[in-house]
Order: structure tokens, then C-alpha cells, then sequence
């Protein structure tokens, strides 16, 4: 091995056990809700990204929200950007230019209270 692979090994391997302990604290909203967390209504975190805060007693998580799109009704949507907007656009040009309504595509309604798919929300991590 040279050297300058074993240095770039090194640094590697110092940045991952580093990065270890914060990984390990993340949860997933499915396991948090089974284990009796109560859901918020979908909020914007510290950072602004959209996600629902989860509580039980004193233990509090923040689970951003990992969607591109809701629908609200049959004839509009709203689209979200990383930085939290949210963008109302007209659903039947969106759905004529997809060529049909998408199942995978969550209702508003829905989002808002947190019942969405585990693929729909990023890692909880814990919040002071």
C-alpha cells in the first residue's frame, strides 16, 4: 500500500466514526408512532424544510418531509421545494402532461396530519 493511500484511508475511516453517533440517533416516523409518539401537523423545521414533529413525554424527533407534490382536490396540487415552499399548481395540466393521475402522489389532507408512507419521510433525528 502507499502512503498516500493509507493517509486518504485514515481520513476516511476518522470521518466515519465520527459521523457514527449521528446516524445512530435517527429513527424512522413508522417505529416512533408504533412506540406511542403523537404527530404534529406538518410544520417547518429550524431550517424551514417541511416534516411533523413527533413527542412523547419529553423525547421530541423532527421528521422532515421527503415528497415532491400533494394533491388537494381534482383540480389542483401543490409542489414543494427543498427550502420548504410549497408551490399551488393546476393538477389537470400536471396530470395531462404525466398522462394520468399518479397513485403514488399523496393527498394534502393526508400530509398534513402525517399519514404518509415510510418513503414519503426522511430519518427522525432528535430535536432539543
Amino acid at each position: 500500500m502507499s502512503i498516500r493511500f493509507r493517509g486518504v484511508f485514515l481520513v476516511a475511516a476518522a470521518v466515519g466514526l465520527f459521523a457514527l453517533p449521528a446516524v445512530s440517533n435517527a429513527e424512522t416516523m413508522e417505529n416512533l408512532v408504533r412506540n406511542g409518539f403523537s404527530v404534529s401537523k406538518i410544520t417547518n423545521g429550524k431550517s424551514g424544510q417541511l416534516g411533523w414533529n413527533l413527542t412523547k413525554g419529553d423525547q421530541k424527533y423532527f421528521c422532515p418531509a421527503w415528497l415532491a407534490s400533494a394533491y388537494i382536490d381534482s383540480k389542483r396540487m401543490y409542489k414543494f421545494t427543498s427550502s420548504g415552499r410549497v408551490i399551488e399548481i393546476d393538477r389537470e395540466a400536471f396530470d395531462s402532461y404525466i398522462g394520468g393521475s399518479d397513485p403514488n402522489i399523496p393527498y394534502w389532507k393526508d400530509v398534513k396530519v402525517g399519514h404518509v408512507k415510510p418513503a414519503d419521510v426522511k430519518p427522525c433525528l432528535p430535536t432539543k
